[in-house]
C-alpha cells in the first residue's frame, strides 16, 4: 500500500526500509513524506484536506499546560499537606511515604527489605 500511495517501486520502497532512520528532510528528499513541521503543521494540513476552515474546529492539549504560578501554588499546597499529614502521623509518615512511591512505580521492583535514607 505504501508504495501505491507514494508512487515509488516496491523494490525501491524495500530499500528505503528495512529498519533504517531518515531525517525529516532525507525522508522528503526520497518521497517517504509529503511536508516536514510539527503538530500544528500537521493539524493545519488535516484540515485542509479535510475542507475544515481555521475558525471549525478547536485543538485542546491534555492534561491541560499549567503556568508558573499554578505550578508554584499546587506545589506550596502539597508540602504544606505533607507537613500536617507527617506531624499527624509522626514516624508512620515515613513508612506510608515509602509505600505510596512504591505503589506509583510502573514497572516490577527488586527492593530491599529496608530503605536507605543519606541526610
Amino acid at each position: 500500500r505504501c508504495a501505491e500511495g507514494r508512487n515509488i517501486p516496491k523494490d525501491t520502497l524495500a530499500l528505503y526500509a528495512e529498519g533504517r532512520v531518515w531525517t525529516g528532510r532525507q525522508a522528503k528528499e526520497i518521497g517517504l513524506v509529503d511536508e516536514l513541521g510539527d503538530l500544528k503543521t500537521a493539524i493545519n494540513i488535516a484540515a485542509d484536506l479535510a475542507g475544515v476552515g481555521a475558525d471549525d474546529y478547536l485543538v485542546y492539549e491534555y492534561p491541560k499546560m499549567r503556568s508558573f504560578i499554578e505550578e508554584l501554588l499546587d506545589d506550596k499546597q502539597k508540602d504544606i499537606a505533607a507537613e500536617i499529614v507527617q506531624e499527624y502521623l509522626g514516624d508512620h509518615y515515613k513508612v506510608l511515604s515509602l509505600v505510596k512511591d512504591i505503589k506509583n512505580q510502573d514497572y516490577v521492583q527488586a527492593r530491599l527489605p529496608y530503605n536507605f535514607n543519606v541526610n
